[in-house]
């Protein structure tokens, strides 16, 4: 985004700050959150959130978040890094048990975006949009991202669940990327109570996937496609050349759908890239 706004007040992001702000997130999910993570760490500075959840290893069976206040080094997908402003981005992950395997999960990053969306909708941002696999974005400027990993083995597998998303940030703070942040939209929350009914939601489409499977979830996803029936370019495997195609949605597995003259297929996040035409 390139409109200039008024510069908030300096963001408060001291050892304290994270303390109160892992108070706060606490108290709101005993008070509001029938799911809530057993264990729930603010830190001032980390790496990477989800990094430092796959390092611990298998979290207790309801869960363990962690959030910063500062990300040196953030990643998304693909291994890119993942920009984040100190006290002005929300940079969260929450661990999960998953002894079914990681293919079990297949579909998470979906439904982890569904999540966020359903939470920021409630929020009042009714524009909010989640482009396949694992951006948010509100209109057509990205607001966030999503970063799904799987750890252990057998019994021990679990899965990690990340989020960042864009609260305050810097004029010309990430070039080359249409962006907006939530002070830019016109949303003031605490940084704090957003966490906490991130996790909240997170935790609840953690838990129905357990219970019904993927495809009876995929409808709270369906209704945030940012691009189904809009002209795209799609980069299959290693190629280097970008193909005008239409995409259709997703399939019963999560799998994008693309429409490439008369013939319809269905790839895979490892498989494709995806852009706006």
């Amino acid at each position: 985004m390139s409109t200039q706004m008024p510069a908030a007040a300096p963001l408060d992001v001291s050892e304290a700050s994270a303390t109160a702000c892992r108070q706060r997130c606490l108290r709101w999910l005993q008070r509001n959150a029938a799911d809530r993570p057993g264990r729930v760490d603010w830190l001032q500075r980390c790496g990477s959130t989800n990094s430092e959840l796959l390092a611990r290893g298998r979290p207790p069976q309801d869960g363990a978040a962690l959030l910063t206040e500062i990300q040196s080094a953030g990643r998304g997908r693909l291994g890119r890094h993942w920009l984040s402003a100190p006290g002005g981005s929300l940079c969260l992950s929450l661990s999960v048990p998953w002894p079914k395997g990681a293919a079990d999960a297949a579909g998470m990053s979906l439904l982890a975006g569904a999540a966020v969306a359903e939470v920021l909708q409630a929020l009042g941002l009714e524009q909010i949009k989640l482009k396949w696999p694992n951006d948010v974005y509100l209109s057509s400027a990205k607001l966030g991202g999503l970063l799904v990993e799987f750890g252990g083995v057998g019994p021990s597998g679990f899965l990690v669940i990340g989020v960042g998303i864009n609260l305050d940030l810097p004029d010309a703070f990430w070039p080359g990327q249409e962006w907006i942040d939530l002070r830019r939209a016109g949303l003031t929350v605490d940084r704090a109570e957003l966490a906490a009914r991130l996790l909240e939601r997170l935790l609840l489409l953690v838990r129905l996937q357990r219970e019904q499977g993927l495809p009876a979830l995929l409808p709270r996803w369906h209704r945030f496609d940012l691009l189904k029936g809009q002209a795209v370019r799609v980069r299959i495997g290693d190629a280097q050349e970008w193909v005008e195609a239409e995409a259709c949605g997703i399939d019963e597995r999560g799998r994008l759908r693309i429409l490439m003259g008369d013939v319809e297929r269905c790839y895979s996040s490892a498989e494709v890239s995806l852009r706006p035409a």
